[in-house]
């Protein structure tokens, strides 16, 4: 039988984070496992993307008062890896190719680690780093804990709950964890919208949206040792996310004289599944490990219904009796992606090589059908208390109209199929030398790919891209010991970043009543780049630590939407299409310090993070930055832990930065500043029970868009603030 040291060996040999030169690394759960490079406590989040907001150079983005993508060090999330247990997550949506991580619980987490340099046993395709969630295991001690918890949002109650159980049998070599987690919460939004044109104003909007969300999650993990040489880890984790929305808008449009009002009534359905094995053993000197594992996400929005009511030829009267309807739009939306991978790796003294396959495919259906009135039929007859229809009322509308409806063949073309395959090989050696640690290497990864889309033109056309491509990726990290506590480290590395999955679909819509052409590229090629890493970390005692870096970023073929004005017979129309720029840069520094005072309890921790926005050029044009590159962000946090009584106070901050690339620089969309406070406090009494106390955004912070100018506002969103509580119990 395995002694519980062999096994623990083996296990982290085979579950744990390979180590890396810069790791950034946050605690979720007390079962963490030791030994990660850089780790800090951390107040309980409901959802991954929480965790992961309060590490160093991380920026997170979302809508509707839900954070989901995450930005690291100026980096957009799409040049961001974010990944499962060191998988790469599937993404449940149907255009871009980074994972949201809102729909992965806290609960099932043991840490959040933001890696922000390349190895060579690592996937690449992660120039802004990789974001990778930790799933939990049986500690040695045992765990059994319940919680409920509960709340309100801007749109009223919160609630939810929580169990774990994990035992370690066999003498510790057989380990076993169930954890299940659940929470409902509503939320109002309050919003603004406009479009701007060359001498002001076109069109505005405002927007009430009511959201009915609830969350559902799974996890169990094995792992066993049965000898000292071999070792096994099986893993499941499931994840499902409803949301209810009611949105009502109201749209002033000045160029047509007319006002719209507009109900939409919609339920979306999220789910993930990851499944997967790994497996280790000792063969004399060398470790052969293999893995195994499927994961699939899965987006659905059926039964959706849009219902319009319009007045025209008005000076903006808000007059219900005038407005008639329209059209009313039901859809039903599906999305789904599943990716099989298999990995083999073999390590022997300072030398380690491997490789992996993926195949993955993606595909998208959209249908829509258009309901248009026979006759004239007023929003009077049909409003509920507003001047405005209710849910139950639409559709009681949508069935009067009987057997009217008209497929929207525009929408189809959203539909695509693709699949993508890829395969990848390395060898890197790990020395020390004295004080000094080297860690060479080189991975080389090939993709096959094939997209199917559509051309809308007197009917649906099918549409073919097929590419394939090889990149070579040479890496060197190098960490030198200065003095006890006073590391330096360094890294030269080559990543990529393949472009979003739409992007990358050979379609073509025409919009003639809104006179838009869009269109996909299946000829964009991946973004590379150089990168450039440095960084100093002192600690000069216990709970004390500072650290200071640096990086650049030299990125060729970056993607981006040419918007631009194309003239058909005596119409202008607009264009989008994703092409490839030309070269483009992120750089920067960031600081990060730690500090708490020995025996007080108190503790402060401050990091901040600068990009300069350089000049990029696409066909000769000159940009000041990059989508998603912030020019200064950071964290500060005030802490108190002692006798049983721990709080934080939170405050971040970021400044504006461009999210998407207009068709001039006055025309560029940025994200406004953000402004963020948050507290969170526990109690643990000494029979194990544990009340907790969250309130977020204290500052009521908005989320707020603007072309060119913070005059000229694109969008905005109110979420207001929310409070939740728990009390848990450990067995």
């Amino acid at each position: 039988m395995a002694s519980p040291l062999a096994a623990a060996i083996l296990l982290l040999l085979l579950a744990g984070e390979p180590e890396a030169t810069f790791v950034d690394t946050i605690t979720v759960q007390e079962t963490a496992r030791p030994g990660v490079i850089e780790r800090e406590e951390a107040p309980e989040a409901a959802s991954a993307v929480e965790a992961a907001a309060r590490l160093p150079g991380v920026v997170v983005e979302g809508d509707l008062g839900e954070m989901d993508r995450v930005l690291v060090r100026g980096a957009e999330a799409r040049l961001v890896a974010t990944t499962l247990d060191g998988e790469r997550l599937p993404s449940p949506d149907g255009e871009a190719r980074s994972a949201g991580l809102s729909l992965i619980p806290a609960h099932l987490l043991e840490e959040v680690a933001v890696s922000k340099t390349l190895t060579p046993d690592r996937d690449a395709d992660a120039i802004g780093g990789t974001v990778d969630l930790v799933t939990r295991r049986a500690p040695e001690s045992g765990l059994s804990t319940l919680e409920l918890r509960g709340g309100a949002a801007s749109g009223g109650p919160l609630y939810g709950g929580d169990m774990a159980f994990g035992r370690r049998l066999l003498k510790g070599s057989l380990g076993m964890l169930g954890a299940v987690t659940a929470e409902s919460a509503e939320r109002d939004v309050d919003g603004f919208q406009a479009d701007w044109g060359d001498e002001g104003l076109d069109r505005s909007e405002t927007r009430d949206t009511t959201l009915d969300r609830e969350r559902l999650g799974a996890l169990a993990t094995f792992d066993l040792a049965p000898s000292e040489s071999s070792a096994l880890v099986l893993r499941g984790l499931f994840s499902r996310e409803r949301t209810r929305e009611l949105r009502r808008r109201v749209k002033d449009d000045f160029e047509e004289d007319l006002i719209e009002r507009e109900l939409k009534d919609a339920e979306l359905w999220r789910e993930l599944l990851a499944v997967s094995a790994n497996g280790s053993r000792l063969l004399g000197p060398a470790l052969l490990e293999a893995s195994v594992g499927y994961n699939a996400a899965v987006e659905r929005e059926p039964d959706r219904v849009d219902t319009s009511f319009v007045q025209e030829g008005v000076e903006f009267e808000d007059d219900p009796a005038l407005f008639l309807l329209d059209k009313i739009g039901v859809e039903d939306n599906d999305t789904r992606e599943r990716n099989l991978f298999a990995a083999l790796d073999l390590s022997r003294n300072v030398l380690k090589a491997g490789v992996k396959v993926r195949d993955k495919s993606k595909q998208r259906d959209v249908q829509m059908t258009l309901f248009r009135p026979g006759e004239e039929i007023y929003l009077r007859d049909w409003a509920g208390r507003e001047p405005m229809i209710d849910p139950e009322r639409a559709r009681r509308l949508l069935d009067s109209l009987g057997q009217t409806g008209q497929p929207a063949d525009v929408e189809e073309t959203a539909d695509y199929r693709a699949a993508e395959r890829t395969a990848a090989s390395y060898v890197q050696a790990e020395m020390r030398i004295g004080r000094l640690t080297l860690l060479p290497g080189i991975r080389y990864e090939h993709t096959w790919s094939d997209y199917r889309g559509f051309e809308l033109t007197t009917g649906l056309r099918p549409l073919r891209g097929e590419t394939s491509y090889g990149v070579w990726l040479p890496m060197l990290h190098a960490g030198f010991e200065l003095r006890q506590g006073l590391e330096a480290k360094a890294a030269l590395t080559r990543g990529f970043a393949r472009p979003d999955y739409f992007d990358l679909v050979p379609y073509r819509r025409v919009d003639a009543e809104d006179r838009e052409i869009e269109e996909g590229n299946a000829d964009l090629r991946a973004t590379r780049s150089w990168n450039l890493d440095g960084r100093l970390d002192w600690r000069p005692g216990p709970g004390r630590s500072f650290g200071i870096g640096v990086f650049h970023r030299e990125l060729t073929d970056f993607t981006f939407i040419r918007r631009g004005e194309v003239e058909i017979g005596d119409e202008t129309w607009d264009s989008a299409r994703p092409e490839n720029g030309e070269t483009g840069r992120l750089q920067g520094f960031e600081l990060l310090a730690r500090w708490r005072l020995p025996g007080e309890g108190f503790g402060v921790e401050a990091s901040s993070t600068w990009t300069r926005p350089l000049a990029w050029t696409a066909d000769g044009e000159k940009r000041l930055r990059l989508p998603g590159q912030v020019p200064w962000m950071g964290r500060l946090a005030l802490s108190y832990e002692r006798r049983g009584l721990a709080g934080e106070l939170a405050f971040t901050w970021a400044d504006p930065y461009v999210t998407e690339l207009g068709d001039t620089r006055e025309e560029d969309l940025f994200r406004d500043h953000r402004r963020r406070l948050d507290l969170a406090l526990s109690y643990t009494f000494a029979s194990g029970l544990r009340w907790r106390l969250e309130a977020l955004n204290l500052t009521d912070d908005p989320m707020r868009l603007y072309a060119g100018d913070p005059r000229r506002p694109v969008q905005s969103e109110s979420y207001g603030r929310s409070l939740r509580s728990g009390i848990s119990f450990h067995f």
